[in-house]
């Protein structure tokens, strides 16, 4: 009975440190969490690495400002109720 004890208990502790390392590090489906304010540029690495896996150019339009549409030959806004997805 003692080994049955011991076996689950030794796989309870595999399936903690899975779920630890994965909520550190993320996985393909789950970003990579801030557990610790004085960890931030580790985790922001962790993240950026995370985001490039998903889309490799999603890193880039998140450092980038959004550029609203403007009018061809004008400098007004495009009316943004106007445009189709694609030039959002």
């Amino acid at each position: 009975m003692a080994e049955i004890y011991a076996a689950v208990a030794s796989q309870n502790s595999k399936i903690h440190s899975i779920l630890i390392s994965e909520t550190e590090v993320g996985s393909t489906n789950k970003v990579p969490k801030l557990l610790d304010l004085t960890d931030y540029e580790n985790w922001k690495g962790r993240f950026e690495t995370h985001l490039n896996g998903t889309d490799t150019n999603l890193w880039e339009r998140i450092l980038s400002p959004y550029e609203r549409p403007r009018v061809v030959g004008a400098d007004l806004y495009q009316i943004l109720e106007r445009l189709d997805q694609s030039q959002i």
